[in-house]
């Protein structure tokens, strides 16, 4: 055993019972930063994990990383203590979600909530710079942040700056990189033009050019944010006659409750747009000349790999979600104009270059290593 494990090896002699760790999250931005964590601990004989999900929108990454999960039926505050009782884990680690206005039970709330009431240690991955009230706290109370983990291991600092601002606790706030994002330039380097040429041939759109359009504004969130994917669908769609040559593929997110509507706009827009299925967005985005995003983790990703994302907002009421368009390390348009706009400079090849010789985005490496350092701490 080397490396982190191996600094932790003498914990745990061969009489000591072997530490239950649970793993909970139905978000995939969280499934990304935990799979990392979990194959990594799983690799330790000491360790007996369970990874844990309600929903179906983790299924496929968890299933891509070779991950058995446990499916749960019930997700209230009741049945998971009945759980943890029943089941006696010594950890509780989550990803982050949100309830996203609909009042309702979600696992990485119920599960905290159920750790603290039974005095198991908990802490929380987050995976992006933003919603943070939302990700800790039940819409259903008048007390913010009443589902606070133990501790939480943050991107940076400024990710522990805006948190902390936000009205989190810094005392819990531990800074370890999201273990997703290492090794995201080198997967991006090994991806070969067969690859390419492959997934091009699956999108299956006539085009020289290929943009994807990752989706994620949900209906449901208009009232909040002040747009949603179908209003960034009729701008790109009057668009498209006067970007020559170049074909969208659009996906939606996972957990979208819109996909029908989508579905529906995009087959009536153009020939040169497709909605894909069954690609996942990460795949498409390494086969796309350029990303467009709104405020998906899709355009960070994408970002990070050294791929041209810009941001399309229009209407935004709030605070920009997207840290990279947020920053301005990427083009962002806010209203319907600028977002027209800047669809019109992207049809240049020089434009893309641009944003991405531009980025300064710094990646930890080491993200996994700490996360992992920090579990073990808890399990001392």
């Amino acid at each position: 055993m080397t490396g982190v494990l191996s600094k932790f090896k003498g914990l745990f002699s061969e009489e000591k019972p072997m530490k239950k760790v649970y793993f909970l999250t139905d978000h995939p931005g969280g499934a990304n930063a935990l799979v990392p964590v979990i194959q990594r601990m799983a690799a330790d004989d000491k360790m007996a994990l369970t990874v844990v999900n309600f929903q179906e929108h983790t299924d496929a990454i968890f299933k891509e990383a070779g991950v058995s999960l446990k499916k749960l039926a019930d997700i209230s505050l009741e049945a998971m203590v009945r759980l943890f009782k029943e089941e006696g884990p010594n950890l509780i680690v989550t990803g982050t979600g949100a309830q996203e206005g609909k009042a309702n039970d979600i696992i990485e709330h119920t599960a905290i909530r159920a750790a603290r009431a039974l005095n198991i240690p908990s802490v929380s991955v987050l995976d992006m710079w933003s919603s943070y009230r939302e990700r800790w706290s039940d819409e259903r109370t008048s007390h913010p942040f009443d589902c606070l983990p133990d501790y939480i291991a943050v991107m940076d600092e400024l990710a522990k700056q805006e948190m902390v601002a936000a009205g989190i606790p810094e005392n819990i706030l531990v800074v370890t990189g999201n273990p997703y994002f290492a090794g995201l330039r080198a997967k991006a380097q090994m991806f070969s033009d067969a690859e390419k040429a492959d997934m091009r041939r699956r999108i299956n759109i006539p085009c020289q050019t290929l943009f994807l359009l990752a989706l994620d504004a949900f209906s449901s969130l208009k009232s909040t944010i002040g747009f949603w994917d179908a209003d960034v669908i009729r701008i790109v769609t009057k668009a498209l006659p006067k970007l020559s040559n170049i074909g969208i593929a659009v996906t939606a997110h996972p957990r979208s409750p819109d996909k029908d509507v989508i579905r529906s706009m995009v087959a009536d827009a153009s020939a040169a747009m497709k909605f894909v299925e069954g690609i996942p967005s990460l795949a498409v985005s390494l086969a796309a000349d350029l990303t467009i995003v709104e405020a998906s983790t899709v355009g960070l990703t994408a970002f990070l790999m050294g791929r041209p994302v810009i941001s399309l907002q229009p209407g935004l009421t709030g605070e920009d979600g997207l840290i990279i368009s947020r920053k301005k390390m990427i083009p962002v348009g806010y209203s319907a104009e600028d977002c027209m706009d800047l669809l019109m400079r992207s049809a240049d090849p020089a434009y893309w270059k641009n944003i991405v010789a531009k980025s300064s985005f710094q990646i930890d490496e080491k993200a996994t290593d700490r996360v992992v350092e920090l579990v073990y701490s808890m399990l001392k």
